[in-house]
């Protein structure tokens, strides 16, 4: 009985921070569109398994399957520098983390005004199946301030450790991803001044 206890609430935890997740993307807007206020300018491209590659209209819902890619492109047409944080939601609930570079924590996610595009590659891969979201958080970066990064949401981490909160890190723990509630109304005015959020759909079908 103890197990199967803990077994639903570890459930109700990862339903409940994903759900969340697609709340704050909403209440942030911007959703499915290309070019956003921050200057984060979005492009997708496919490559199917069977070769064909073309270009995705982000705001189309397309159906993929295990083996195709995708490719992400990131680009900083602003006067800003933005931070970027690249999140998956799977169809189980699941929040993995893109980009920053998730096999290197701490890395840079920072992209300059009218930098090179970045390119994240994402292998698709039929382990789960239906609606899934791609989610790209971008923070208006401010000079002598640390990076914005929230891989704290992937999905494993049920405890946040991050030291730093405030502004749109205090959105999110206030929407059920940390301990506390704080100051609700003043911190999403000052959230959605300096950030925004994209979300890209699709469903993947069985192998």
């Amino acid at each position: 009985a103890d197990k199967l206890g803990a077994l639903l609430t570890e459930s109700f935890e990862r339903n409940a921070k994903a759900t969340n997740l697609m709340r704050l993307a909403t209440l942030l807007g911007s959703k499915d569109e290309a070019g956003g206020s921050r200057g984060l300018d979005i492009k997708v491209t496919v490559k199917r398994k069977d070769g064909r590659s073309h270009s995705l209209d982000i705001a189309s819902l397309p159906t993929f399957h295990d083996g195709d890619r995708v490719d992400l492109v990131l680009s900083n047409r602003g006067n800003a520098p933005i931070d970027v944080t690249v999140l998956y939601l799977d169809s189980e609930y699941g929040i993995d983390i893109f980009f920053p570079d998730p096999k290197a924590p701490g890395s840079a996610n920072r992209i300059e005004a009218n930098s090179l595009p970045i390119t994240i590659p994402i292998d698709l891969v039929a382990t789960t199946i239906g609606m899934e979201r791609l989610i790209v958080v971008a923070v208006e970066a401010k000079k002598h301030e640390m990076q914005s990064d929230f891989s704290f949401l992937k999905q494993a981490r049920l405890e946040r450790t991050r030291g730093h909160t405030g502004g749109l890190d205090a959105l999110f723990i206030e929407a059920g991803f940390g301990q506390e509630a704080t100051r609700g109304a003043s911190i999403q005015r000052g959230a959605k001044q300096n950030a925004e959020v994209r979300v890209i759909s699709w469903r993947i079908e069985g192998k």
